[in-house]
């Protein structure tokens, strides 16, 4: 039976049934938290509930690593971090005195500050790591246990983490890292996604890691609401993303082996053209679908040309791609979201061969007569903006950018909501909004930087959902180190990066999801389309 017959059969089952299937209770990994007293400041607002939200979040961030899917080297891992409680109700306690200076781990000093709190798992939140043991500096410590004996806790098992890792955005990761150590997890360096690398990875672990860190657990509770055969032991494979999943109470859809709202990233499918190589400048004719919470992709199929760029109408639900042309022009061409397949020429982009992304604009109309495609067109030195039409594929030229940005932009989306054009590319903050509306007058098309939101990323690409008025962009960090970023539009706040399985980029769409209705797994439309080739198939340096 072919993956579309066997995932069509899944599909008239889960609709017949209306839900996922019966979930497993996840291994639970309770840590009793202490935060250093010389952070608290209360009159500036950082109070034993500022650093309870902060860790909120990273156990947050750290649930969609661990659960779920980061790329085909990943393996979605049944085990989840949890606040225990000091007492009923009382989730965080200080430790140590005011100066202290065990709020910087220095030499000498882990027995100082882990003497706090008596024995089980604990966590201490500090400053900084000068030194962890002999090594350092770094952004988290931990308690690596001897293995063998009974699989629950070992009641003397500690890991210190640091306000540096949140600044970064990535202390749920290094507190799944360091947790990892707990359960006797060595460091590893073979994928560059992988949770135990010993410098910033992202989420991938292995199927022996992933038991190994399962049987740490301290208790059970909870469950993978969107996982498949997640006995201890067994190989675990995600549910099929837009699959109604209810978890903590609320009702959700799954998204790469995690539940989460449909309003949220996780009600967003990303087709990706790229190569299943992470090396710069691979050919990008493959098809990948990306799930938009955990960032973890598939192959789909093969595109059957190179793409540089992508863009989604979603009024029409067509998705436009630029075919790679050697001379003469690229050109634009139409593809099936299901498949992946070019399914029209609509015609060569004259004048243009050296087009580096697409951004589709809506218009301030619901007529298509206003509807245009965006992009951007690299001479080796100044990006030119042109708007295409997308029904003739004639270009016309909006004005060169006035900011030459090394390597140029790669990346392009389009806010309909806020009518605003985004770029990315290799700078120091990595996105920039160019306004198109200064095109002309003068000349050149203003391009701004957007300062602090520190998503610098080589051979980037960028999308832009209208359902969740979100960002969402693909891109190297360095070497082939691959992180998935997704930013509120409005705020420009991006969510904690994700370390994800290397590919090439060369174009993104954000391709929404609708939301299950009561009693049914899925609806029809383009949830429909998607799940029928869907697969069942920084900083510092973590210790």
């Amino acid at each position: 039976m072919s993956r579309v017959s066997r995932v069509a059969a899944a599909l008239t089952l889960a609709l017949a049934c209306g839900a996922a299937n019966a979930a497993t209770p996840a291994d639970l990994h309770e840590i009793r938290w202490f935060v250093h007293g010389d952070l608290l400041d209360p009159e500036s607002g950082r109070d034993l509930a500022f650093y309870r939200a902060i860790l909120d979040d990273a156990l947050a961030d750290s649930r969609v690593l661990l659960e779920g899917n980061q790329g085909p080297v990943d393996r979605v891992c049944c085990s989840r971090l949890v606040l225990e409680e000091h007492a009923p109700g009382v989730t965080l306690a200080t430790f140590g005195s005011p100066g202290d200076g065990l709020d910087v781990l220095d030499s000498g000093e882990l027995d100082a500050i882990t003497s706090a709190g008596g024995s089980g798992s604990r966590g201490y939140l500090i400053d900084s790591i000068a030194d962890c043991n002999g090594s350092g500096p770094a952004v988290g410590c931990a308690t690596f246990a001897s293995c063998g004996g009974p699989p629950d806790d070992d009641p003397n098992r500690f890991m210190i983490v640091t306000l540096d890792a949140a600044d970064s955005g990535a202390l749920g990761m290094v507190i799944a890292h360091e947790r990892g150590h707990n359960a006797c997890l060595p460091h590893v360096s073979n994928d560059p996604c992988e949770l135990m690398q010993a410098y910033a990875g992202g989420g991938c672990l292995g199927t022996e890691e992933c038991d190994t860190l399962r049987s740490a657990r301290t208790t059970s509770g909870d469950a993978c609401a969107c996982h498949v055969d997640v006995a201890l032991g067994d190989d675990a494979t995600p549910e099929e993303d837009g699959l109604e999943c209810t978890d903590g109470g609320g009702t959700g859809v799954c998204s790469g082996g995690v539940c989460g709202p449909a309003w949220s990233d996780a009600g967003v499918g990303l087709l990706a053209a790229g190569g299943t190589e992470s090396s710069s400048g691979a050919a990008t004719d493959d098809a990948l679908l990306l799930s938009g919470l955990p960032g973890g992709w598939d192959e789909l199929g093969a595109l059957g040309a190179a793409i540089r760029g992508l863009a989604y109408d979603p009024d029409a639900g067509v998705l436009y791609g630029i075919e790679d042309a050697t001379a003469g022009g690229d050109v634009l061409v139409e593809i099936d979201p299901a498949t992946g397949v070019v399914t029209r020429t609509i015609g060569v982009v004259v004048g243009h061969d050296a087009l580096t992304s697409l951004a589709f604009d809506p218009g301030t109309t619901d007529a298509a007569s206003d509807d245009r495609l965006l992009a951007l067109s690299s001479d080796g030195s100044f990006e030119d903006l042109i708007e295409i039409d997308p029904e003739t594929a004639t270009p016309s030229l909006l004005g060169p950018l006035d900011w030459g940005v090394s390597g140029g932009f790669q990346g392009l989306a389009f806010d309909s909501e806020r009518r605003k054009l985004f770029a990315s590319g290799y700078s120091i903050d990595g996105l920039w909004q160019i306004d198109i509306e200064s095109c002309g007058a003068p000349y050149f098309c203003r391009a701004t930087e957007i300062a602090g939101i520190g998503i610098t990323r080589q051979d980037p690409s960028l999308a832009y959902s209208r359902k969740t008025g979100r960002l969402y962009q693909v891109g190297r960090q360095t070497g082939s180190r691959i992180l998935y970023d997704a930013i509120d539009a409005a705020t420009l706040t991006p969510r904690a990066s994700v370390g994800i399985d290397g590919y090439s980029s060369g174009g993104l769409a954000a391709l929404p999801m609708p939301e299950p209705a009561p009693g049914l797994a899925l609806l029809s439309g383009l949830a429909l389309l998607l799940v029928l080739v869907r697969r069942r198939a920084g900083s510092g340096a973590p210790r």
